[in-house]
């Protein structure tokens, strides 16, 4: 493959991965939007992509132990930050 072949292939798959389009939202998700784009610093897109991703339902991190559902996370000297939760809902399960 040459050079200008591997440039061409390059564009070709970045014009499939991300699809321009109108959306109408209604005045409430248009407000989570706004605001979770503004809390997140991030694009109002990027912001739309992100609630959608995570409105995916995930398989629970439970697990039972001695008749007790527990999360099922690993911890460093026993606790768990608050940084280290949102990095776990970003997580795939």
């Amino acid at each position: 493959m040459r050079h200008s072949d591997a440039k061409i292939n390059k564009v070709m798959h970045n014009a499939y991965m991300s699809i321009r389009t109108t959306v109408t939202l209604s005045d409430a998700a248009q407000k989570l939007v706004t605001e979770y784009a503004e809390s997140c610093r991030v694009s109002t897109s990027r912001a739309v992509s992100d609630l959608i991703e995570r409105s995916i339902p995930r398989k629970p991190r439970i697990k039972m132990v001695n008749g007790l559902a527990v999360f099922d996370v690993k911890l460093e000297n026993g606790s768990i930050t608050t940084e280290q939760v949102r990095q776990l809902e970003d997580d795939a399960w």
